[in-house]
């Protein structure tokens, strides 16, 4: 919002005045009338200035930010919306539980998962993990997300809200509400997946991988993931992360947050690890580097069954070989192009049809 902007609003509700200050006061009123108004409109536009120049921008919310000097209150971290009964309504676990990280606008995103990959109640349940919406700046009348938010929760019945703002720069918080609700909620599932809200899983082909790669199951402190190693720490743009925050010049291997998979032991130990050791506001790297190094995890490559690129998928849909399943486990949707809604519901429809077909055979 701009200061021009706020002047406006205070101008037409000052606070104490019985009319706008916008309506002229008449010559024929008393001096002291003048006066009363003349106070009354100094103190509004001292109140506004005020109030603009302490109006916390997205990068200055330091107290609703992650700070990294701290260490985490597990105990004291509470959820805003909650269903606890995801993994209790029925007596046979999940193979999976998808932990999604979205933001609280992304309405769409959460629609076209639970019509597509998330939809395979006998393989899947998932809960999409959000914050506070930060509508801070925003013009009176704008939506009221949380409203909207409530609605959708009444409705589906698989939003699992933080008390904490939905900030870039606060996903280490999310992630760990995540590790936090498996040990209370769904311990026994057989699988946590992590996911992005952008991200189209072929979660039929990802089971039958696990089962093939590791027929007894993996060990427990192993992370399936696209791996990253030898990743310089960036120290300018929007993803900067200062000396004082992590002083060495690259990080230790660490999974894409695009997706990954995980025992619910292994979150939990995580979850404990995060205790013990200064946060870092770059979640991927704090739980899946800096964590997991400390709980001696071991990273097992995923990364030629990943893709980042839209177009591979558009060209795989497009070849004539139905038989032929989808190359890639873990996909990345492009949701600024127009028509990534379309292409996830093709990709749903034919690794759906694959892999019934696959199962038969």
């Amino acid at each position: 919002m701009t200061c021009q902007k706020q002047l406006d609003d205070c101008w037409w509700t000052p606070a104490g005045a019985g009319l706008p200050l916008t309506k002229p006061v008449t010559q024929s009123r008393s001096g002291g009338i003048q006066l009363i108004a003349t106070i009354f409109f100094l103190v509004t536009i001292g109140l506004c200035v005020v109030g603009w120049t302490t109006t916390p921008s997205e990068e200055s919310t330091a107290t609703t930010l992650l700070q990294t000097d701290q260490l985490f209150n597990l105990r004291t971290f509470d959820y805003r919306l909650n269903n606890p009964q995801i993994c209790a309504q029925s007596t046979v676990q999940p193979f999976f539980l998808a932990l999604v990280h979205s933001k609280a606008n992304h309405f769409r995103q959460r629609q076209v998962i639970r019509q597509t990959w998330a939809s395979q109640r006998d393989l899947i349940r998932h809960v999409f993990l959000i914050g506070l919406a930060d509508q801070t700046g925003l013009e009176k009348g704008t939506m009221d997300i949380q409203s909207l938010l409530e609605s959708e929760n009444a409705k589906y019945s698989d939003l699992v809200q933080g008390e904490f703002v939905d900030h870039y720069r606060n996903l280490t918080y999310k992630n760990l509400m995540g590790l936090k609700w498996v040990g209370q909620y769904c311990p026994s599932v057989s699988f946590v997946l992590k996911s992005d809200d952008d991200a189209f899983i072929d979660v039929a082909q990802l089971r039958k991988f696990i089962e093939r790669t590791w027929p007894s199951g993996p060990p427990a402190e192993t992370l399936i993931c696209n791996v990253h190693e030898d990743a310089v720490v960036q120290r300018s743009g929007k993803w900067a992360v200062s000396h004082e925050e992590y002083p060495s010049k690259t990080y230790p291997a660490f999974c894409s947050g695009l997706a990954y998979v995980m025992r619910p032991q292994l979150a939990n130990k995580l979850l404990r690890s995060a205790s013990r050791i200064k946060a870092l506001w770059v979640d991927d790297v704090f739980v899946t580097g800096i964590l997991a190094a400390s709980v001696n995890v071991r990273h097992f490559y995923l990364n030629l069954r990943y893709t980042h690129q839209q177009d591979d998928l558009v060209q795989w849909l497009e070849t004539n070989l139905p038989s032929n399943p989808l190359p890639f486990i873990v996909s990345e949707l492009d949701t600024s192009r127009s028509e990534w809604p379309q292409l996830a519901h093709r990709l749903w429809n034919r690794t759906c049809t694959y892999n019934a077909v696959d199962s038969d055979s």
